[in-house]
């Protein structure tokens, strides 16, 4: 058995940090507690008691961590701040989406409201208005705005505010009115944010727009330019991976250096790779999925360098435990869990699912390897999955096995466009990611519609347990043919729960809105609400927008003058003038 001197540090630390990043303490505090912790490690180590020591050195570890980063607000500490005027002052740390329209980026700093302290804090800022220049991570900038909570969701389909807020580790939102930037970033942030344009620049002027927002979010992790429709193409089948810098685009980053820099050895290729890998990762934002694979890939290029025995899960653990001290308030985000999941399936199963296998058809060839940790990395990451966004990509290893390289071509073409974009031979190139990219998409479509015709959200469950089964139950066999067998068992499995009839739960909601309250309850075929309000206020313009979007079949009643005039404008409008009397409608009424 492997020594892992780094597997229980690891989970100590990260375990430690998450309640203590809910401990609110001064700094007189956080210093006796140090001196305490410090003072039992020592003695503690001196008796032998050795579990102890590491025990208080890593809640020592964990308490420096969470001392030192931004603090984190939790919504319901902050009652009635919805709507405060409030002016944030800070450093932008991170740009979310950024257009000619809309901005979006986490200023970190002081926030001080008119009923609230000076607290420092993370915010996410939206600015609805065209900018002079624009936002650099990296600036200082002094906002003015009106603050707001991350709330659960009002209405059924509407997007949880505080997901967002978790992944970017901000504590409030806030809709600026107006911004200026006291104090420019530095050089190496405006660096990054030319080459940005630039090469966004470039994939524009090559490729057609859906195109060039694949290869941007491919090549540099940016999003932003992707549709929400095929977002959630990627995320269904277990391919958004893909569009996020992670641990595949750091290895083929690794592999394209190491092919460049084939003839030289020794510390000089230690030194230019390692350098070459962490100006990537710094060039597509430092996330924490491409931050743990660079630290394993050149801890990996060390231990060879070095003649070390290189064991994957103590690199893993090793890596874990530099996350959780340099980001304390990311270590429990969805992508960081993702990505540490099925990097410890890789290393745990894969090599588990090889050697059933070879026991089944002996040899094993190149497709199985490559199987293997599909296998393994979709299988890891199914308990996640079902926690963060209740639901089981069924067809993942397939979807995979086929996105995955093409993808990864379109990822090595990038260069060779932006070097042949300013000869004027770029359209070949251009064709050809084009073409590839398009390929993806329509198996992502294909294994899109195949998984909404047989994922059922009542079921995840069941079919997490089957799909599991379908790629390691076969593995106990002792012949092909039976492990043939038992694979379509599983899939005709799948395909009899398609015909369970789903229950038709009604979903009840609560929306409060300034002029009164609307209360209902949702099903696939039926929504029935009640509006509520006896003040003369405007009709509410959200609401009737959410259901101009909605397919189902909607009764409304009305209470109180407001009320009513809500349920006549929803029947009007979205049921259709045959329910509701238009020439009675009065030009108030409308409004």
């Amino acid at each position: 058995m492997r020594r892992r001197p780094l597997l229980i540090p690891a989970c100590y630390v990260g375990l430690a940090i998450l309640p203590l990043r809910r401990v609110a303490l001064d700094p007189q505090s956080i210093c006796g507690l140090a001196v305490v912790l410090g003072i039992v490690a020592v003695v503690a180590y001196r008796r032998q008691l050795f579990h102890l020591s590491m025990v208080t050195s890593c809640l020592l570890l964990a308490l420096g961590a969470t001392s030192r980063s931004a603090a984190r607000v939790e919504p319901s500490d902050m009652a009635g701040v919805d709507g405060m005027p409030v002016r944030v002052e800070g450093i932008v740390s991170s740009v979310v989406r950024q257009h000619s329209e809309t901005t979006v980026y986490v200023l970190e700093g002081h926030t001080d409201g008119r009923d609230i302290p000076c607290i420092y804090v993370r915010s996410l800022c939206t600015e609805a208005r065209p900018l002079v220049r624009p936002v650099c991570q990296g600036e200082r900038r002094i906002t003015f705005g009106y603050l707001s909570r991350p709330a659960p969701p009002a209405l059924p389909d509407e997007v949880d505010v505080r997901t967002i807020a978790h992944q970017r580790n901000v504590s409030f939102m806030v809709r600026v009115a107006s911004s200026v930037c006291i104090q420019e970033a530095p050089w190496w942030h405006r660096l990054r944010s030319t080459i940005h344009a630039d090469i966004t620049a470039t994939l524009e002027a090559s490729c057609t727009p859906s195109v060039a927002a694949v290869v941007r979010a491919l090549a540099l992790g940016d999003r932003t330019g992707v549709s929400h429709a095929h977002m959630l193409g990627y995320q269904r089948t277990g391919t958004a991976h893909m569009l996020s810098v992670s641990g595949s685009h750091v290895g083929l980053m690794f592999i394209l250096v190491l092919l460049l820099l084939s003839r030289w050895r020794g510390n000089t290729m230690l030194i230019v790779t390692s350098t070459c890998i962490m100006l990537y990762v710094y060039l597509t934002g430092a996330e924490s999925p491409a931050l743990r694979a660079a630290v394993m890939g050149i801890a990996a290029l060390l231990a060879h360098r070095y003649e070390r025995d290189v064991d994957g899960m103590n690199i893993l653990c090793g890596s874990v435990l530099i996350l959780a001290l340099g980001d304390p308030w990311g270590i429990d985000t969805i992508s960081t869990v993702l990505s540490i999941s099925a990097v410890a399936g890789i290393l745990v199963l894969a090599p588990r699912w090889l050697e059933a296998a070879r026991m089944l058809v002996g040899r094993i060839p190149s497709i199985l390897h490559a199987m293997s940790v599909c296998v393994a990395a979709s299988t890891s990451i199914v308990v996640p999955s079902m926690f963060y966004f209740h639901s089981v990509a069924l067809f993942s290893v397939a979807a995979n096995m086929l996105v995955v390289p093409l993808l990864s071509a379109v990822f090595v073409l990038v260069p060779l466009l932006l070097i042949a974009a300013p000869l004027g031979v770029a359209a070949p190139i251009a064709w050809c990611m084009s073409i590839i990219v398009t390929s993806a998409e329509s198996v992502i479509s294909v294994a899109q519609c195949c998984e909404e015709a047989l994922m059922q959200e009542h079921m995840v469950i069941v079919l997490a347990v089957i799909s599991t089964a379908m790629w390691w139950w076969p593995l106990i066999a002792t012949t092909v043919a039976g492990a043939m067998l038992r694979f379509c068992c599983c899939v005709a499995a799948i395909g009899a729960l398609t015909f369970v009839p789903a229950p038709q739960r009604p979903v009840v909601w609560l929306y409060a809105c300034r002029s009164g309250n609307i209360v209902g309850y949702t099903t696939p075929h039926i929504t029935k609400m009640i509006t509520v309000g006896t003040s003369a206020g405007r009709l509410d313009g959200r609401f009737l927008q959410w259901t101009r979007r909605r397919h189902e079949r909607m009764l409304c009643a009305g209470v109180g003058q407001w009320g009513r005039r809500m349920s006549r404008r929803i029947a009007f409008e979205v049921v259709g003038s045959k329910h509701v009397d238009s020439a009675r409608t009065t030009k108030w009424e409308r409004r």
